[in-house]
């Protein structure tokens, strides 16, 4: 331009620029977020042929309850100052911030102790009292040490989300399964310790997991006037605590409560086909992340449609379908050849726990929009609600019906969830019904098991069968 028309179009620009650069910004962290959210699922799914060379249900079985045990713990810490970081680290400056975020740490650590004391304390009389330890002592150290390394990793979680550091979460993300990875290797081909291989890759992913955190963080925190910072950080603690309690401890009695009626053996089963359920939930997660904001947009419309939201979040759904026929009409093969045939018997609860993700998928538009006018608060309280059904079920069931009664807990509790932010939702503002997706896959599954055991159809029917409703998944979502 010339000089005399750059003076007029240089201030309309700017206004662009710096839209622009917004823009890439939050592109950039949703990038490392969905590397993140995808390769250290892919990780753990590739090293699963190796693992199980040497490992069978039973070992998965023991750390899958041990490993609950230490989500109770990590969670409870990461908790404390969930709802004051948001609001108070970005207040402060200097040595303020250096001592607010001292404060959020020491008493994260503290939270840590106290509930690894109350949880691991109150399983070994558990245990006691049915004459079944599941856990032995190394096992149970590991455990301990983990959850505390696993607690400072979760706030610096915190910490990173919200001042923006999604590469520098995404890289010690992936960094903590590959030294996870490489512990349970050593543990298994080095040492032969297969009871404790596991654990052994579960205390190495947090240790790696608290350096990132001495690095990334060591000149942004210091103690000191812990008497005028502790309450700042502990603000709002006690109800984040509350919801996040009854989610993880939730998740600890069951797996206690299955080991110790059913076995390790049966628990392990049980926690294989749950872990295909958390492969694709890295999928849904990474769209559902990035999705929030413009789900949330749309929900302060004063006649929300949800328009995008549907046409991103309908193909999601129609993913987690294609996945959970595909495991209804050749798990048994695929879930063979990924675990040497040890696991082979897991494939019905896979299929289960693959419903039971199906489920989670429906009230997109009716989450956000209670979160969007307002009432999270309700939308928590309803979630609290549905986890005190779900485990007053899981007690009758599981006697009754072993492992299904733990996943038939796991669809009441996300079923009822699910239907009663929809109710309430609909007095805020009435949405037309959208889960059509959730109710055709349970019926498309029931139907391709009901065919093979009809008909006792050979794998390459079966196989073909996949591909064929693979593409007319694909061929009934091409409008969205």
């Amino acid at each position: 331009f010339p000089s005399h028309d750059r003076r007029r179009v240089v201030p309309i620009l700017r206004p662009l620029n710096v839209k622009f650069q917004i823009i890439m910004s939050i592109a950039r962290r949703t990038g490392w977020y969905f590397i993140s959210s995808i390769s250290s699922p892919l990780l753990s799914f590739l090293t699963l042929p190796v693992y199980t060379t040497r490992l069978g249900p039973e070992q998965y079985g023991v750390f899958a309850l041990g490993s609950s045990l230490a989500a109770v713990v990590s969670a409870t810490a990461g908790s404390v100052s969930t709802l004051s970081l948001p609001v108070e680290l970005n207040r402060y400056k200097g040595d303020d911030r250096r001592r607010y975020l001292g404060a959020v740490l020491l008493l994260a650590f503290l939270a840590a102790v106290l509930s690894s004391l109350v949880v691991f304390t109150g399983y070994s009389a558990a245990a006691a009292a049915f004459n079944l330890e599941l856990l032995g002592d190394r096992a149970t150290f590991l455990s301990i040490a983990g959850a505390l390394f696993a607690s400072a990793w979760a706030v610096s979680v915190e910490i990173m989300t919200i001042e923006g550091r999604a590469k520098n979460f995404a890289t010690t993300t992936i960094i903590q399964t590959v030294v996870g990875a490489i512990f349970v290797c050593i543990a298994l081909f080095v040492f032969n310790d297969t009871n404790n291989a596991l654990f052994w890759g579960f205390f190495g992913a947090g240790a790696s997991g608290v350096c990132s955190l001495m690095i990334s963080l060591s000149d942004c925190f210091s103690f000191g006037h812990l008497r005028r910072w502790m309450p700042v950080a502990a603000r709002g603690g006690f109800a984040a605590v509350l919801v996040s309690l009854t989610e993880n401890i939730k998740t600890a009695v069951e797996r206690s409560y299955v080991g110790l009626m059913v076995g390790a053996y049966q628990l392990g089963l049980l926690a294989h086909g749950q872990s295909y359920k958390s492969y694709s939930m890295a999928l849904t997660n990474s769209v559902s992340r990035s999705l929030t904001p413009t789900a949330l947009c749309e929900a302060r419309d004063i006649q929300p449609g949800f328009r995008v939201t549907l046409q991103l979040w309908v193909p999601v759904q129609v993913m987690v379908v294609g996945i959970t026929l595909v495991f209804a009409l050749v798990g048994r093969e695929l879930i063979g050849v990924l675990t040497h045939g040890k696991f082979v018997d897991a494939t019905p609860f896979a299929i289960g726990m693959m419903l039971t993700l199906l489920l989670q998928t429906m009230a997109k538009p009716q989450t956000a929009l209670m979160l969007a006018r307002g009432q999270g608060h309700i939308y928590a309280y309803l979630h609290t609600g549905a986890i005190v059904v779900a485990i007053v079920w899981l007690f009758a069931a599981v006697p009754m019906l072993g492992i299904w009664g733990a996943i038939s807990s796991f669809a009441l509790q996300t079923l009822v969830h699910r239907l009663t932010v929809i109710w309430f939702a609909n007095r805020i503002y009435r949405l037309p019904f959208t889960d059509f997706w959730v109710i055709g896959g349970f019926v498309l599954t029931c139907l391709c098991i009901a065919a093979d055991n009809k008909f006792a159809l050979c794998f390459a029917s079966r196989f073909c069968l996949v591909g064929i409703l693979g593409f007319l998944l694909i061929w009934r979502t091409r409008k969205y």
